[in-house]
């Protein structure tokens, strides 16, 4: 693979500039993740997005002229779209659209858009005449002109004087996408600014009528080839990337206005009853210590480490020797086991710090939280696979984290619950035991 800079030319404002670029990284993120990642990683997000399309959208009466469209224009992603597009409409201007479809979005530019003056050029016939009809049955016949229209035929006085420039959901189903947004540039009126979506990479790919595939790269070379300057860029219900777009570098008032309207996902998410606050550290020595049930066919012994820490101060730990019993026979454990203390209950977790100098001794290692001798919580660690490359590493256990090195077990129960704490290891057949718990603290 060959690394390629795509130099743009960018908007003058440096607020506008940047929040373009944080656009685009975005974009190439949720790519990277693909869809179903995304979707829950972002969840917050997309759910915010279409709960303010849903409490908008007035289904508009079609007298039947959609047919099996209409399922496909009211799909949840099609509302938050389009509701998404009307941010960036102001009202009493005027619009053309390249790529009615069946004249949806057209009426919902009139109606909750306000648009001034609509005009639309559609390739299907058919299309463009069910969008007139539509547009017809919802009272906006007298103020829209819809005709038949190749967008590659599209001219600056076809588009006459409008303000804005919608072709959503256009140049994935044609032949050529760059000489696509070429025509679309070169039509631009003087001031003008054009609206355009494509499919996420690795989203909607399924669609035969689509021939285009797009990703960032490819969209911001397409971009600059056109000569136009991105003025605002997002990816919408984790579907769409939406780009607006001019041919001028002046500050845009459609991009700050349309960035304003966005909604603030994480000022309305109910409080994670898991997330974690605090971290209470402790001197493993001080830990209260009760008899663990894992000390198996081990004589075992412990004493006090301390180890310095220009912050802290010096720690005191504990170390855990031991050697097989030969009386016994069977698999040998070791097990420490602490009572969660009123004060860091209900808890999240614990950080702490291990030291296993001699990982060949110890065949895996358990961080175990029960309720009542009953196990609510597990994350376990086989030191012989996965050696960390500090001699003294720290495992943050909470819930929800996946380490590389402590993995959670698939355990039912609720961590919160949990009364005591133990940290158990099994130890290879006929070897000695060295281990320290040199940090501790409680999460909460």
């Amino acid at each position: 693979m060959t690394d390629t800079t795509i130099t743009t030319r960018e908007a003058e404002d440096p607020h506008e500039r940047a929040a373009v670029r944080r656009g685009w990284q975005d974009v190439q993120h949720l790519e990277d993740l693909r869809e179903g990642a995304a979707r829950r990683l972002f969840a917050h997000r997309w759910d915010a997005e279409r709960a303010r399309a849903k409490e908008w959208f007035v289904s508009p009466p079609d007298e039947g002229l959609l047919g099996s469209f209409r399922a496909m224009y009211e799909s949840p992603s099609n509302i938050t779209r389009f509701r998404r597009t009307l941010d960036f409409i102001t009202p009493g201007e005027s619009v053309f659209e390249v790529g009615t479809g069946k004249g949806f979005l057209a009426t919902l530019l009139l109606r909750d858009g306000q648009v001034g003056g609509y005009r639309g050029g559609e390739l299907v016939p058919a299309y463009a005449r069910t969008t007139r009809e539509l547009l017809g049955v919802n009272g906006f016949g007298d103020r829209a002109d819809v005709t038949e229209l190749d967008l590659y035929d599209l001219t600056r006085e076809r588009v006459g004087d409008s303000d804005l420039v919608i072709c959503c959901e256009v140049i994935e189903h044609v032949p050529d996408a760059e000489a696509a947004l070429r025509a679309l540039a070169d039509a631009l009126p003087d001031g003008a600014d054009l609206l355009f979506s494509t499919p996420l990479l690795g989203r909607l790919e399924g669609i035969w009528g689509h021939t285009a595939i797009f990703g960032v790269e490819r969209l911001r070379a397409m971009i600059e080839s056109a000569g136009l300057v991105a003025h605002h860029v997002e990816a919408v219900d984790n579907t769409w990337v939406l780009v607006l777009a001019s041919r001028g570098t002046a500050p845009s008032p459609r991009a700050r206005a349309a960035a304003a309207a966005v909604t603030d996902p994480t000022a309305v998410q109910e409080r994670d009853p898991y997330r974690a606050r605090r971290v209470t550290n402790v001197d493993p020595h001080d830990l209260e210590q009760v008899k663990s049930i894992w000390n198996k066919r081990m004589d075992l012994g412990t004493e006090h480490v301390v180890s310095e820490d220009e912050e802290l101060g010096d720690v005191r730990g504990l170390r855990i020797t031991g050697t097989p019993r030969p009386d016994r026979t069977g698999p040998q454990y070791f097990g420490l086991a602490f009572p969660i203390p009123p004060e860091h209950r209900p808890t999240l977790g614990v950080r702490l710090e291990l030291e296993v100098p001699h990982p060949e001794q110890v065949e895996k290692i358990s961080v175990e939280f029960t309720r009542d001798g009953e196990a609510v919580a597990r994350w376990s660690w086989k030191p012989q696979e996965h050696r960390p490359k500090r001699a003294r590493p720290t495992f943050v256990l909470r819930e929800g984290s996946k380490g590389t090195y402590f993995t959670p077990s698939p355990v039912d129960g609720d961590i919160r619950t949990a009364d005591r704490v133990e940290i158990y290891g099994a130890v290879t057949k006929g070897h000695e035991l060295d281990v320290s718990l040199l940090r501790w603290g409680w999460i909460s």
